[in-house]
């Protein structure tokens, strides 16, 4: 086991809830329209940041500081912010494939995603727990709690006053916002300017059309994960 300052990051998939339905076809869809869109966000990561685990819609980053914090943590907010483009990107490629194909309430409703990020620093417990790499500690908690936050918008930055100290990145918001359990944290807000969504003109085909393009998606998903390099999660073993 080992403390270390380290940066966390939580890339999250806000309207994620609602993007669900209740539907077999539907959560088939929606859960490779999510899996993309994280493997966008994940795929922009680079060293010294990479991926602890996935939670549901979201992804969990984190990168340990050496001598130089100050380097790590600008390292990390330089890469942060290229989330938001690498996600909409994904975003806008998902939407114009599927025009025309399939009418289903996640395919209509993938221009309704947004992505939100919370980063933090703080000193943080790193340990096996057989092969798998566990975090502990305040810092970790803490950022998870400020994902339930008073922030109107769904797509943002939300930096805390101690990762925005190294961040050298300029927000106009700065505010307070409660953590259940700990003081008050903090933030500096981040709002990024991305292309827009493309307006999609997906109309419902015939009623085996969204049979075919489940299958399409699937076939699309199995093919990216052959051709793309394999991705070393960190909390694996390489055994």
């Amino acid at each position: 086991m080992d403390i270390r300052p380290t940066c966390l990051v939580i890339a999250d998939i806000s309207g994620y809830t609602k993007f669900i339905r209740d539907k077999q076809l539907s959560l088939l869809h929606a859960e490779q329209i999510i899996t993309d869109l994280l493997d966008a966000v994940i795929d922009g990561a680079q060293h010294p940041l990479r991926l602890n685990k996935l939670e549901g819609d979201a992804a969990l980053m984190y990168a340990t500081c050496g001598d130089d914090v100050a380097a790590t943590v600008a390292d990390v907010a330089t890469q942060v912010k290229k989330f938001f483009a690498l996600f909409r990107k994904r975003q806008n490629q998902l939407i114009i494939s599927g025009d025309g194909g399939c009418g289903c309430d996640a395919c209509t409703g993938t221009g309704t995603l947004q992505l939100k990020v919370i980063a933090h620093l703080g000193d943080v417990l790193i340990k096996r727990v057989r092969q798998f790499e566990e975090l502990a500690g305040e810092p970790v908690i803490i950022v998870h709690r400020l994902l339930k936050n008073s922030v109107d918008s769904h797509e943002y930055l939300m930096m805390t006053e101690a990762f925005h100290a190294f961040a050298n990145q300029e927000t106009r918001d700065e505010r307070k916002e409660d953590c259940d359990g700990f003081e008050p944290q903090t933030v500096h807000v981040y709002y990024p300017e991305t292309e827009p969504i493309v307006q999609s003109c997906n109309l419902p085909g015939t009623k085996l059309m969204p049979h075919v393009h489940a299958y399409m998606l699937s076939a699309r998903g199995h093919l990216s994960r052959l051709t793309k390099p394999k991705r070393k999660f960190s909390n694996l073993s390489s055994a």
